[in-house]
Protein backbone atom coordinates (compact mmCIF):
# COMPACT_ATOMS: atom_id res chain seq x y z
CA UNK A 1 0.00 0.00 0.00
CA UNK A 2 2.70 2.50 0.95
CA UNK A 3 4.66 1.57 -2.18
CA UNK A 4 1.65 2.28 -4.40
CA UNK A 5 0.63 5.46 -2.64
CA UNK A 6 3.88 7.15 -1.58
CA UNK A 7 6.68 5.27 -3.31
CA UNK A 8 8.71 2.05 -2.98
CA UNK A 9 10.52 0.89 0.12
CA UNK A 10 14.12 1.78 0.84
CA UNK A 11 16.76 -0.98 0.45
CA UNK A 12 16.28 -2.02 4.08
CA UNK A 13 12.67 -2.93 3.23
CA UNK A 14 11.53 -1.12 6.33
CA UNK A 15 11.02 2.51 5.31
CA UNK A 16 9.56 4.38 2.38
CA UNK A 17 12.05 6.29 0.28
CA UNK A 18 12.98 9.60 1.84
CA UNK A 19 12.98 11.37 -1.51
CA UNK A 20 9.59 10.18 -2.69
CA UNK A 21 7.72 13.15 -4.23
CA UNK A 22 4.41 11.76 -2.99
CA UNK A 23 5.40 11.37 0.65
CA UNK A 24 5.44 14.41 2.97
CA UNK A 25 8.98 15.79 3.07
CA UNK A 26 10.96 15.42 6.30
CA UNK A 27 11.26 19.19 6.38
CA UNK A 28 7.45 19.53 6.47
CA UNK A 29 7.28 16.92 9.21
CA UNK A 30 10.01 18.61 11.28
CA UNK A 31 8.88 22.20 10.82
CA UNK A 32 5.09 21.91 10.75
CA UNK A 33 3.64 18.55 11.75
CA UNK A 34 5.73 17.70 14.82
CA UNK A 35 5.55 21.20 16.33
CA UNK A 36 1.75 21.11 16.01
CA UNK A 37 1.59 17.68 17.64
CA UNK A 38 3.80 18.84 20.48
CA UNK A 39 1.56 21.87 20.92
CA UNK A 40 -1.48 19.59 21.18
CA UNK A 41 0.28 17.46 23.80
CA UNK A 42 1.09 20.54 25.85
CA UNK A 43 -2.16 22.50 25.51
CA UNK A 44 -5.04 20.09 24.90
CA UNK A 45 -6.97 18.51 27.75
CA UNK A 46 -8.99 15.77 26.06
CA UNK A 47 -7.36 12.37 26.71
CA UNK A 48 -8.23 10.97 23.26
CA UNK A 49 -6.64 13.89 21.45
CA UNK A 50 -3.54 14.01 23.64
CA UNK A 51 -3.11 10.23 23.36
CA UNK A 52 -3.31 10.37 19.57
CA UNK A 53 -0.78 13.21 19.47
CA UNK A 54 1.66 11.33 21.72
CA UNK A 55 1.69 8.20 19.56
CA UNK A 56 1.91 10.23 16.34
CA UNK A 57 4.80 12.31 17.70
CA UNK A 58 6.66 9.16 18.76
CA UNK A 59 6.26 7.75 15.26
CA UNK A 60 7.55 10.86 13.51
CA UNK A 61 10.53 12.03 15.57
CA UNK A 62 13.88 11.51 13.83
CA UNK A 63 16.60 9.75 15.86
CA UNK A 64 19.47 12.05 16.78
CA UNK A 65 17.64 15.28 15.95
CA UNK A 66 16.34 18.02 18.21
CA UNK A 67 12.71 17.00 17.72
CA UNK A 68 13.48 13.65 19.34
CA UNK A 69 14.51 15.44 22.51
CA UNK A 70 11.39 17.66 22.43
CA UNK A 71 9.13 14.64 21.94
CA UNK A 72 10.91 12.80 24.76
CA UNK A 73 10.34 15.71 27.15
CA UNK A 74 6.68 16.01 26.11
CA UNK A 75 6.02 12.29 26.57
CA UNK A 76 7.84 12.14 29.90
CA UNK A 77 5.75 15.06 31.16
CA UNK A 78 2.55 13.11 30.49
CA UNK A 79 3.59 10.17 32.68
CA UNK A 80 1.84 11.92 35.59
CA UNK A 81 -1.34 12.76 33.65
CA UNK A 82 -4.61 11.91 35.47
CA UNK A 83 -5.76 9.86 32.45
CA UNK A 84 -4.51 6.28 32.28
CA UNK A 85 -4.89 6.35 28.48
CA UNK A 86 -2.61 9.39 28.24
CA UNK A 87 0.03 7.77 30.46
CA UNK A 88 -0.12 4.57 28.42
CA UNK A 89 0.24 6.58 25.21
CA UNK A 90 3.22 8.43 26.66
CA UNK A 91 4.91 5.09 27.30
CA UNK A 92 4.23 3.96 23.73
CA UNK A 93 5.65 7.24 22.44
CA UNK A 94 8.85 6.65 24.43
CA UNK A 95 9.16 3.19 22.89
CA UNK A 96 8.55 4.49 19.36
CA UNK A 97 11.28 7.07 19.87
CA UNK A 98 13.78 4.26 20.40
CA UNK A 99 16.38 6.59 21.93
CA UNK A 100 18.64 5.44 24.81
CA UNK A 101 17.22 8.16 27.08
CA UNK A 102 13.64 7.08 26.42
CA UNK A 103 14.62 3.46 26.97
CA UNK A 104 16.09 4.37 30.36
CA UNK A 105 12.77 5.93 31.40
CA UNK A 106 10.89 2.80 30.32
CA UNK A 107 13.30 0.54 32.21
CA UNK A 108 12.82 2.54 35.41
CA UNK A 109 9.05 2.27 35.07
CA UNK A 110 8.85 -1.42 34.26
CA UNK A 111 11.38 -2.15 37.05
CA UNK A 112 9.49 0.18 39.42
CA UNK A 113 12.71 1.84 40.61
CA UNK A 114 12.71 4.97 42.82
CA UNK A 115 13.31 7.01 39.67
CA UNK A 116 10.40 5.25 37.98
CA UNK A 117 8.15 6.13 40.91
CA UNK A 118 9.30 9.73 40.61
CA UNK A 119 8.63 9.80 36.85
CA UNK A 120 5.07 8.55 37.38
CA UNK A 121 4.44 10.57 40.52
CA UNK A 122 3.31 7.52 42.46
CA UNK A 123 4.25 5.29 45.36
CA UNK A 124 3.44 2.15 43.37
CA UNK A 125 3.17 1.79 39.58
CA UNK A 126 0.07 -0.03 38.34
CA UNK A 127 0.70 -3.40 36.67
CA UNK A 128 -0.98 -2.23 33.47
CA UNK A 129 1.39 0.75 33.18
CA UNK A 130 4.38 -1.48 33.77
CA UNK A 131 3.07 -3.85 31.09
CA UNK A 132 2.78 -0.95 28.65
CA UNK A 133 6.36 0.04 29.50
CA UNK A 134 7.49 -3.53 28.78
CA UNK A 135 5.68 -3.55 25.43
CA UNK A 136 7.23 -0.16 24.66
CA UNK A 137 10.70 -1.63 25.29
CA UNK A 138 9.97 -4.16 22.56
CA UNK A 139 9.06 -1.33 20.18
CA UNK A 140 12.30 0.43 21.17
CA UNK A 141 14.30 -2.71 20.37
CA UNK A 142 12.75 -2.78 16.90
CA UNK A 143 13.42 0.92 16.31
CA UNK A 144 17.09 0.96 17.35
CA UNK A 145 19.95 -0.37 15.24
CA UNK A 146 22.31 -0.43 18.22
CA UNK A 147 23.01 -4.04 19.27
CA UNK A 148 24.29 -2.90 22.68
CA UNK A 149 20.99 -1.12 23.29
CA UNK A 150 19.07 -4.25 22.32
CA UNK A 151 21.21 -6.25 24.75
CA UNK A 152 20.42 -3.78 27.51
CA UNK A 153 16.69 -4.12 26.81
CA UNK A 154 16.93 -7.91 27.00
CA UNK A 155 18.80 -7.77 30.30
CA UNK A 156 16.20 -5.52 31.88
CA UNK A 157 13.25 -7.61 30.67
CA UNK A 158 14.87 -10.83 31.85
CA UNK A 159 15.52 -9.22 35.23
CA UNK A 160 11.84 -8.30 35.48
CA UNK A 161 10.82 -11.86 34.71
CA UNK A 162 13.27 -13.42 37.13
CA UNK A 163 13.19 -11.04 40.08
CA UNK A 164 9.47 -11.05 40.86
CA UNK A 165 6.56 -13.36 41.50
CA UNK A 166 3.92 -12.17 39.04
CA UNK A 167 0.39 -12.48 40.35
CA UNK A 168 -1.10 -11.47 36.98
CA UNK A 169 -0.19 -12.23 33.38
CA UNK A 170 0.08 -8.69 32.00
CA UNK A 171 3.72 -7.99 32.90
CA UNK A 172 5.24 -11.42 32.09
CA UNK A 173 3.30 -11.59 28.80
CA UNK A 174 4.47 -8.11 27.84
CA UNK A 175 8.08 -8.95 28.70
CA UNK A 176 7.99 -12.24 26.79
CA UNK A 177 6.35 -10.64 23.74
CA UNK A 178 9.01 -7.90 23.73
CA UNK A 179 11.85 -10.41 24.04
CA UNK A 180 10.46 -12.01 20.89
CA UNK A 181 10.95 -8.72 19.02
CA UNK A 182 14.68 -8.40 19.80
CA UNK A 183 17.06 -9.37 17.02
CA UNK A 184 20.49 -10.09 18.51
CA UNK A 185 21.74 -11.77 15.34
CA UNK A 186 23.29 -15.22 14.89
CA UNK A 187 26.81 -14.20 15.88
CA UNK A 188 27.96 -13.78 19.49
CA UNK A 189 28.47 -10.17 20.55
CA UNK A 190 30.28 -9.29 23.79
CA UNK A 191 28.08 -6.84 25.76
CA UNK A 192 29.23 -3.36 26.65
CA UNK A 193 31.45 -3.08 29.72
CA UNK A 194 28.72 -1.61 31.95
CA UNK A 195 26.51 -4.67 31.29
CA UNK A 196 29.06 -7.41 31.93
CA UNK A 197 28.46 -7.74 35.67
CA UNK A 198 24.75 -8.50 35.29
CA UNK A 199 23.62 -11.86 36.62
CA UNK A 200 21.63 -12.79 33.50
CA UNK A 201 24.35 -11.84 31.01
CA UNK A 202 24.39 -15.27 29.33
CA UNK A 203 20.97 -14.64 27.78
CA UNK A 204 22.06 -11.65 25.67
CA UNK A 205 25.13 -12.96 23.86
CA UNK A 206 23.31 -13.95 20.66
CA UNK A 207 19.94 -14.95 19.24
CA UNK A 208 20.75 -18.54 20.24
CA UNK A 209 21.18 -17.66 23.92
CA UNK A 210 18.01 -15.55 23.92
CA UNK A 211 16.02 -18.28 22.14
CA UNK A 212 17.14 -20.73 24.82
CA UNK A 213 15.94 -18.42 27.58
CA UNK A 214 12.58 -17.58 26.01
CA UNK A 215 12.05 -21.25 25.22
CA UNK A 216 12.29 -21.95 28.92
CA UNK A 217 9.11 -19.97 29.43
CA UNK A 218 7.23 -22.56 27.37
CA UNK A 219 7.95 -25.06 30.14
CA UNK A 220 4.94 -26.04 32.24
CA UNK A 221 7.03 -26.78 35.32
CA UNK A 222 6.73 -24.23 38.10
CA UNK A 223 9.63 -22.67 39.89
CA UNK A 224 9.90 -20.04 42.57
CA UNK A 225 9.37 -17.21 40.07
CA UNK A 226 6.53 -18.78 38.13
CA UNK A 227 4.22 -16.42 36.28
CA UNK A 228 4.06 -19.22 33.74
CA UNK A 229 0.35 -19.43 33.16
CA UNK A 230 -0.95 -21.02 29.98
CA UNK A 231 -1.44 -17.52 28.63
CA UNK A 232 2.19 -16.55 29.23
CA UNK A 233 3.38 -19.88 27.81
CA UNK A 234 1.27 -19.31 24.69
CA UNK A 235 3.10 -16.07 23.99
CA UNK A 236 6.43 -17.72 24.84
CA UNK A 237 5.86 -20.17 21.96
CA UNK A 238 5.61 -17.28 19.50
CA UNK A 239 8.54 -15.39 21.01
CA UNK A 240 10.73 -18.51 20.97
CA UNK A 241 10.01 -19.05 17.28
CA UNK A 242 10.61 -15.43 16.31
CA UNK A 243 13.98 -15.28 18.08
CA UNK A 244 15.08 -18.70 16.81
CA UNK A 245 14.24 -17.65 13.24
CA UNK A 246 16.97 -14.98 13.50
CA UNK A 247 19.56 -17.38 14.92
CA UNK A 248 21.80 -20.01 13.33
CA UNK A 249 20.34 -23.03 11.53
CA UNK A 250 20.99 -25.42 14.42
CA UNK A 251 19.01 -23.22 16.82
CA UNK A 252 16.18 -22.82 14.32
CA UNK A 253 15.82 -26.56 13.80
CA UNK A 254 15.94 -27.22 17.55
CA UNK A 255 13.10 -24.72 18.01
CA UNK A 256 11.08 -26.47 15.30
CA UNK A 257 11.50 -29.83 17.05
CA UNK A 258 10.49 -28.41 20.42
CA UNK A 259 7.42 -26.67 19.05
CA UNK A 260 6.34 -29.85 17.26
CA UNK A 261 6.46 -31.65 20.60
CA UNK A 262 4.38 -28.97 22.34
CA UNK A 263 1.78 -28.87 19.58
CA UNK A 264 1.48 -32.67 19.69
CA UNK A 265 1.11 -32.96 23.48
CA UNK A 266 -2.55 -33.72 24.17
CA UNK A 267 -1.99 -32.99 27.87
CA UNK A 268 -1.29 -29.34 27.00
CA UNK A 269 -3.97 -26.66 27.04
CA UNK A 270 -5.44 -26.05 23.59
CA UNK A 271 -4.25 -22.43 23.65
CA UNK A 272 -0.65 -23.52 24.21
CA UNK A 273 -0.89 -26.20 21.50
CA UNK A 274 -2.41 -23.75 19.04
CA UNK A 275 0.22 -21.13 19.82
CA UNK A 276 2.90 -23.73 19.15
CA UNK A 277 1.28 -24.39 15.78
CA UNK A 278 1.25 -20.66 14.97
CA UNK A 279 4.89 -20.50 16.06
CA UNK A 280 5.82 -23.31 13.65
CA UNK A 281 4.54 -21.06 10.89
CA UNK A 282 7.11 -18.47 12.02
CA UNK A 283 10.17 -20.72 12.20
CA UNK A 284 9.65 -23.82 10.02
CA UNK A 285 10.52 -23.76 6.31
CA UNK A 286 9.68 -25.55 3.08
CA UNK A 287 13.01 -27.39 2.76
CA UNK A 288 14.08 -31.00 3.18
CA UNK A 289 15.51 -30.84 6.70
CA UNK A 290 14.06 -33.61 8.85
CA UNK A 291 12.72 -31.15 11.42
CA UNK A 292 10.97 -29.06 8.76
CA UNK A 293 9.39 -32.19 7.25
CA UNK A 294 8.16 -33.25 10.70
CA UNK A 295 6.72 -29.76 11.29
CA UNK A 296 4.71 -30.04 8.08
CA UNK A 297 3.49 -33.52 9.01
CA UNK A 298 2.41 -32.30 12.45
CA UNK A 299 0.59 -29.27 11.06
CA UNK A 300 -1.18 -31.46 8.50
CA UNK A 301 -2.25 -33.79 11.33
CA UNK A 302 -3.73 -30.81 13.16
CA UNK A 303 -5.48 -29.64 9.99
CA UNK A 304 -7.38 -32.92 9.88
CA UNK A 305 -7.59 -33.99 13.53
CA UNK A 306 -7.16 -30.92 15.72
CA UNK A 307 -9.73 -28.95 17.64
CA UNK A 308 -11.31 -26.03 15.74
CA UNK A 309 -8.73 -23.47 16.90
CA UNK A 310 -5.86 -25.81 16.00
CA UNK A 311 -7.33 -26.75 12.62
CA UNK A 312 -7.70 -23.18 11.48
CA UNK A 313 -4.41 -21.74 12.64
CA UNK A 314 -2.50 -24.81 11.43
CA UNK A 315 -3.69 -24.08 7.91
CA UNK A 316 -2.26 -20.57 8.09
CA UNK A 317 0.94 -21.85 9.75
CA UNK A 318 1.47 -24.37 6.95
CA UNK A 319 1.15 -21.61 4.38
CA UNK A 320 3.53 -19.36 6.29
CA UNK A 321 6.14 -22.08 6.80
CA UNK A 322 6.07 -23.12 3.15
CA UNK A 323 6.40 -19.51 2.04
CA UNK A 324 10.08 -19.58 3.05
CA UNK A 325 12.77 -21.65 1.33
CA UNK A 326 14.76 -24.13 3.37
CA UNK A 327 18.14 -25.76 2.98
CA UNK A 328 19.14 -28.51 0.55
CA UNK A 329 18.88 -29.21 -3.15
CA UNK A 330 15.16 -28.53 -3.19
CA UNK A 331 14.49 -25.58 -0.82
CA UNK A 332 10.79 -25.55 -1.79
CA UNK A 333 10.24 -29.29 -1.35
CA UNK A 334 7.23 -28.92 0.92
CA UNK A 335 5.43 -26.15 -0.94
CA UNK A 336 3.95 -28.26 -3.74
CA UNK A 337 2.87 -30.99 -1.34
CA UNK A 338 1.10 -28.59 1.00
CA UNK A 339 -0.55 -26.73 -1.89
CA UNK A 340 -2.00 -29.99 -3.27
CA UNK A 341 -3.22 -31.10 0.17
CA UNK A 342 -4.93 -27.78 0.90
CA UNK A 343 -6.41 -27.59 -2.60
CA UNK A 344 -7.86 -31.09 -2.19
CA UNK A 345 -9.10 -30.24 1.31
CA UNK A 346 -10.86 -27.06 0.22
CA UNK A 347 -14.11 -28.64 -1.08
CA UNK A 348 -14.18 -31.02 1.90
CA UNK A 349 -13.56 -28.37 4.56
CA UNK A 350 -16.08 -27.90 7.32
CA UNK A 351 -18.15 -24.79 6.79
CA UNK A 352 -16.37 -23.05 9.66
CA UNK A 353 -12.94 -23.94 8.23
CA UNK A 354 -13.46 -23.13 4.56
CA UNK A 355 -12.40 -19.48 4.78
CA UNK A 356 -9.21 -20.43 6.65
CA UNK A 357 -8.29 -23.04 4.02
CA UNK A 358 -8.87 -20.53 1.25
CA UNK A 359 -6.75 -17.85 2.92
CA UNK A 360 -3.95 -20.33 3.55
CA UNK A 361 -3.87 -21.20 -0.15
CA UNK A 362 -3.79 -17.52 -1.04
CA UNK A 363 -0.92 -16.83 1.35
CA UNK A 364 1.06 -19.84 0.11
CA UNK A 365 0.69 -19.17 -3.61
CA UNK A 366 1.19 -15.43 -3.26
CA UNK A 367 4.46 -15.82 -1.36
CA UNK A 368 5.74 -18.56 -3.68
CA UNK A 369 5.04 -16.46 -6.76
CA UNK A 370 6.80 -13.45 -5.24
CA UNK A 371 9.83 -15.69 -4.66
CA UNK A 372 9.82 -16.70 -8.34
CA UNK A 373 8.47 -20.23 -7.77
CA UNK A 374 6.05 -21.61 -10.36
CA UNK A 375 2.85 -22.19 -8.41
CA UNK A 376 0.85 -24.02 -11.06
CA UNK A 377 -2.94 -24.01 -11.32
CA UNK A 378 -3.87 -26.08 -8.26
CA UNK A 379 -4.75 -23.35 -5.82
CA UNK A 380 -6.41 -20.88 -8.16
CA UNK A 381 -8.48 -23.63 -9.80
CA UNK A 382 -9.69 -24.89 -6.43
CA UNK A 383 -10.41 -21.38 -5.20
CA UNK A 384 -12.27 -20.49 -8.36
CA UNK A 385 -14.42 -23.63 -8.11
CA UNK A 386 -15.28 -22.94 -4.48
CA UNK A 387 -15.98 -19.27 -5.15
CA UNK A 388 -18.67 -20.27 -7.61
CA UNK A 389 -20.20 -22.61 -5.01
CA UNK A 390 -19.72 -20.37 -1.97
CA UNK A 391 -22.41 -20.49 0.71
CA UNK A 392 -21.87 -17.42 2.85
CA UNK A 393 -20.64 -13.84 2.70
CA UNK A 394 -17.67 -14.78 4.89
CA UNK A 395 -16.67 -17.49 2.44
CA UNK A 396 -17.06 -15.18 -0.54
CA UNK A 397 -14.94 -12.47 1.06
CA UNK A 398 -12.18 -14.93 2.04
CA UNK A 399 -12.20 -16.60 -1.36
CA UNK A 400 -11.96 -13.22 -3.07
CA UNK A 401 -8.93 -12.17 -0.99
CA UNK A 402 -7.35 -15.62 -1.41
CA UNK A 403 -7.82 -15.57 -5.19
CA UNK A 404 -6.23 -12.14 -5.35
CA UNK A 405 -3.21 -13.26 -3.35
CA UNK A 406 -2.78 -16.46 -5.38
CA UNK A 407 -3.37 -15.04 -8.87
CA UNK A 408 -1.86 -11.55 -8.77
CA UNK A 409 1.00 -11.14 -11.20
CA UNK A 410 0.30 -14.48 -12.95
CA UNK A 411 -1.45 -15.47 -16.17
CA UNK A 412 -4.48 -16.34 -14.03
CA UNK A 413 -4.94 -12.76 -12.83
CA UNK A 414 -7.58 -11.79 -15.40
CA UNK A 415 -9.79 -14.81 -14.70
CA UNK A 416 -9.59 -14.16 -10.96
CA UNK A 417 -10.45 -10.50 -11.48
CA UNK A 418 -13.52 -11.33 -13.53
CA UNK A 419 -14.80 -13.72 -10.86
CA UNK A 420 -14.28 -11.15 -8.08
CA UNK A 421 -16.04 -8.49 -10.16
CA UNK A 422 -18.96 -10.89 -10.63
CA UNK A 423 -19.15 -11.51 -6.90
CA UNK A 424 -19.00 -7.77 -6.23
CA UNK A 425 -21.96 -7.24 -8.52
CA UNK A 426 -24.05 -9.74 -6.55
CA UNK A 427 -23.67 -8.32 -3.05
CA UNK A 428 -24.73 -5.17 -1.26
CA UNK A 429 -23.34 -6.17 2.15
CA UNK A 430 -20.84 -3.39 3.02
CA UNK A 431 -18.27 -5.57 4.79
CA UNK A 432 -18.29 -8.21 2.07
CA UNK A 433 -18.09 -5.59 -0.68
CA UNK A 434 -15.17 -4.06 1.16
CA UNK A 435 -13.18 -7.30 1.14
CA UNK A 436 -13.88 -7.86 -2.54
CA UNK A 437 -12.80 -4.31 -3.35
CA UNK A 438 -9.50 -4.88 -1.55
CA UNK A 439 -9.13 -8.10 -3.57
CA UNK A 440 -9.57 -6.11 -6.80
CA UNK A 441 -6.98 -3.65 -5.54
CA UNK A 442 -4.51 -6.48 -4.89
CA UNK A 443 -5.17 -7.72 -8.43
CA UNK A 444 -4.68 -4.15 -9.71
CA UNK A 445 -7.81 -4.61 -11.79
CA UNK A 446 -8.05 -1.11 -13.24
CA UNK A 447 -11.35 -1.85 -14.98
CA UNK A 448 -13.05 -1.92 -11.57
CA UNK A 449 -11.80 1.53 -10.59
CA UNK A 450 -15.04 3.18 -11.70
CA UNK A 451 -17.08 0.91 -9.42
CA UNK A 452 -14.80 1.58 -6.48
CA UNK A 453 -14.94 5.33 -7.03
CA UNK A 454 -18.72 5.09 -7.07
CA UNK A 455 -18.66 3.30 -3.71
CA UNK A 456 -16.23 5.91 -2.42
CA UNK A 457 -18.87 8.57 -3.08
CA UNK A 458 -21.88 6.57 -1.91
CA UNK A 459 -20.34 5.10 1.24
CA UNK A 460 -20.00 8.22 3.34
CA UNK A 461 -22.22 6.65 6.03
CA UNK A 462 -20.54 3.23 5.77
CA UNK A 463 -17.04 3.64 7.20
CA UNK A 464 -15.83 0.10 6.43
CA UNK A 465 -16.90 0.27 2.79
CA UNK A 466 -15.49 3.77 2.32
CA UNK A 467 -12.14 2.72 3.78
CA UNK A 468 -12.03 -0.44 1.67
CA UNK A 469 -12.89 1.38 -1.56
CA UNK A 470 -10.14 3.92 -0.89
CA UNK A 471 -7.61 1.17 -0.08
CA UNK A 472 -8.62 -0.82 -3.17
CA UNK A 473 -8.10 2.23 -5.37
CA UNK A 474 -4.80 2.98 -3.68
CA UNK A 475 -3.57 -0.57 -4.36
CA UNK A 476 -4.43 -0.04 -8.03
CA UNK A 477 -2.23 3.03 -8.03
CA UNK A 478 -5.26 5.29 -8.43
CA UNK A 479 -4.85 8.64 -6.63
CA UNK A 480 -7.67 9.08 -4.13
CA UNK A 481 -6.21 11.61 -1.70
CA UNK A 482 -7.63 14.61 -3.58
CA UNK A 483 -11.11 13.03 -3.71
CA UNK A 484 -11.03 12.31 0.01
CA UNK A 485 -9.84 15.81 0.85
CA UNK A 486 -12.68 17.30 -1.22
CA UNK A 487 -15.18 14.95 0.42
CA UNK A 488 -13.82 16.00 3.80
CA UNK A 489 -14.41 19.67 2.98
CA UNK A 490 -17.92 19.01 1.72
CA UNK A 491 -19.14 16.87 4.63
CA UNK A 492 -20.86 18.20 7.73
CA UNK A 493 -21.40 14.87 9.47
CA UNK A 494 -18.84 14.04 12.14
CA UNK A 495 -19.23 10.29 11.54
CA UNK A 496 -18.66 10.75 7.81
CA UNK A 497 -15.63 12.95 8.34
CA UNK A 498 -14.06 10.47 10.77
CA UNK A 499 -14.54 7.71 8.18
CA UNK A 500 -13.02 9.87 5.44
CA UNK A 501 -10.11 10.84 7.67
CA UNK A 502 -9.39 7.19 8.50
CA UNK A 503 -9.31 6.37 4.79
CA UNK A 504 -7.08 9.36 4.14
CA UNK A 505 -4.61 8.10 6.73
CA UNK A 506 -4.10 4.93 4.68
CA UNK A 507 -4.12 6.42 1.18
CA UNK A 508 -3.06 10.06 1.63
CA UNK A 509 0.00 11.73 0.16
CA UNK A 510 1.78 15.02 0.84
CA UNK A 511 -1.18 17.29 -0.20
CA UNK A 512 -3.30 15.77 2.60
CA UNK A 513 -1.10 17.22 5.35
CA UNK A 514 -2.46 20.78 5.23
CA UNK A 515 -6.18 19.82 5.41
CA UNK A 516 -5.46 17.51 8.35
CA UNK A 517 -3.51 20.19 10.18
CA UNK A 518 -6.41 22.59 9.57
CA UNK A 519 -8.79 20.08 11.16
CA UNK A 520 -6.54 19.84 14.19
CA UNK A 521 -6.68 23.64 14.54
CA UNK A 522 -10.49 23.79 14.46
CA UNK A 523 -11.46 23.89 18.13
CA UNK A 524 -15.16 24.00 17.28
CA UNK A 525 -15.30 20.51 15.74
CA UNK A 526 -15.72 17.39 17.84
CA UNK A 527 -12.60 16.18 19.57
CA UNK A 528 -12.96 12.66 18.12
CA UNK A 529 -12.60 14.12 14.64
CA UNK A 530 -9.52 16.11 15.63
CA UNK A 531 -8.00 12.97 17.15
CA UNK A 532 -8.76 11.10 13.92
CA UNK A 533 -6.90 13.83 12.01
CA UNK A 534 -3.89 13.32 14.28
CA UNK A 535 -3.97 9.54 13.70
CA UNK A 536 -4.06 10.16 9.95
CA UNK A 537 -1.11 12.56 10.14
CA UNK A 538 0.88 9.94 12.02
CA UNK A 539 0.12 7.31 9.36
CA UNK A 540 0.82 9.54 6.34
CA UNK A 541 4.08 11.00 7.67
CA UNK A 542 5.52 7.85 9.20
CA UNK A 543 8.59 6.52 7.39
CA UNK A 544 7.91 2.95 8.52
CA UNK A 545 6.49 0.68 5.85
CA UNK A 546 4.11 -1.10 8.23
CA UNK A 547 1.79 0.18 11.00
CA UNK A 548 3.49 1.11 14.27
CA UNK A 549 1.95 -1.77 16.22
CA UNK A 550 2.74 -4.42 13.60
CA UNK A 551 5.75 -5.86 15.51
CA UNK A 552 3.49 -6.65 18.47
CA UNK A 553 0.43 -7.66 16.44
CA UNK A 554 2.25 -10.01 14.07
CA UNK A 555 1.51 -13.71 14.79
CA UNK A 556 -0.33 -12.67 17.94
CA UNK A 557 -2.33 -15.49 19.60
CA UNK A 558 -5.28 -13.19 20.19
CA UNK A 559 -7.14 -15.89 22.13
CA UNK A 560 -4.50 -15.51 24.85
CA UNK A 561 -4.34 -11.70 24.85
CA UNK A 562 -3.99 -9.77 28.11
CA UNK A 563 -5.94 -6.56 28.92
CA UNK A 564 -3.01 -4.38 27.85
CA UNK A 565 -3.10 -6.05 24.44
CA UNK A 566 -6.80 -6.30 23.75
CA UNK A 567 -10.24 -5.85 25.23
CA UNK A 568 -10.18 -2.67 27.30
CA UNK A 569 -10.89 -0.05 24.64
CA UNK A 570 -7.47 1.61 24.75
CA UNK A 571 -5.33 -1.54 24.53
CA UNK A 572 -2.49 -1.75 22.03
CA UNK A 573 -4.28 -3.87 19.42
CA UNK A 574 -7.36 -1.64 19.57
CA UNK A 575 -5.54 1.58 18.76
CA UNK A 576 -5.52 3.12 15.26
CA UNK A 577 -2.81 2.13 12.82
Amino acid sequence: MRAHVQGPAAPDGRTVLLNSPLAPSREVVRSRVLPRLLQAIAEESNPDLVSAALVAAGRLADPGEINTRATHVAARGKLVDPSFKVRESALLALGLLGSPEATTDLVDIVRQTPRGLELTGSTMIASRLRAFAAHALGLAAVRTDDVAERQRIVLELVDVLESEVHARDDIPVAAVVSLGLVDLGPRMVVPAKELRERAVLEHVLSARSLASYVGGWMDAKSGQKTGRSNRTRSHACIAHARVAATADERTRLAAVERLVDVSDDRAEHVHVRTSAAIALGEVARAGQAASDREARRQLLRLVHEGQPLERRFSRIALASACSRPGEGDDPWAGTDEVRKVLSAALPRSRASDLAWTALALGILDGAAHEAGVDTGPYATSALRTMAVRRKSDDDSAALGIALALAARGTDREQDASELVVKELGQTTTPIMRGHLEIALGLLEHDAAAKTLRSDLVKARNQPVLLWSAAVGLGLMGEPVGHDLVEALKGSTSTAQRIAITAALGQTGTAPAVNPLLEMLDQDQIQVQLRASAVDALGAICDLERLPWRDPIAHAMPYFAATPSLNGSGSSILERPW
